[in-house]
């Protein structure tokens, strides 16, 4: 049920990323937004990195995972990924800067990722189910650890921007 929520989220992943690549990118164009969306990145970066620091450090609880049918795992991660504000958050702050600088190789990076993610560590999670707590804490930090890096990345750029702009206003 895990890979079928999962599955239904990078749907929602996939149509944010239709709409970006189509739409999107052409917000670029106007100079005050590019700033605005890399500080908006940072902002949401770093939050989810203290989400997963947040996790790594929570116990499982013991009860019984009730099955369900596919479908409805699939409907329900896919109506939470188009609707959570989060998600969106990420893809106008996040997804228009990374697609806008690597094109469709962010797209197969991004998506690969999320399916070998999905299939396998729902997989493998429910197999393992309490006996990989110490691999769960070190995958959350570890992704953690990522996105702060993404986040020194859009600061870094966030700061080119500025002195660009300070540079052409003196």
């Amino acid at each position: 049920s895990g890979a079928s929520v999962g599955l239904g989220a990078a749907t929602a992943d996939f149509a944010f990323y239709a709409i970006i690549s189509i739409l999107g990118v052409r917000v670029l164009d106007y100079w005050i937004i590019r700033p605005v969306l890399y500080a908006s990145g940072c902002v949401i970066l770093v939050y989810l990195s203290y989400v997963l620091m947040s996790r790594s450090a929570v116990k499982p609880t013991l009860g019984k995972e009730s099955p369900r049918a596919s479908g409805v795992g699939y409907l329900q991660g896919l109506s939470i990924g188009l609707t959570n504000p989060l998600q969106i958050g990420w893809w106008l702050a996040v997804g228009i800067p990374l697609v806008s600088l690597f094109g469709y190789y962010f797209a197969l990076g991004f998506f690969s990722g999320i399916l070998s993610w999905v299939l396998s560590f729902s997989y493998v999670a429910s197999l393992f189910r309490f006996r990989l707590l110490g691999v769960f804490r070190a995958v959350c930090l570890a992704s953690a650890a990522v996105l702060l890096a993404f986040t020194g990345f859009f600061l870094y750029e966030l700061l080119g921007l500025i002195r660009l702009y300070l540079s052409v206003a003196h």
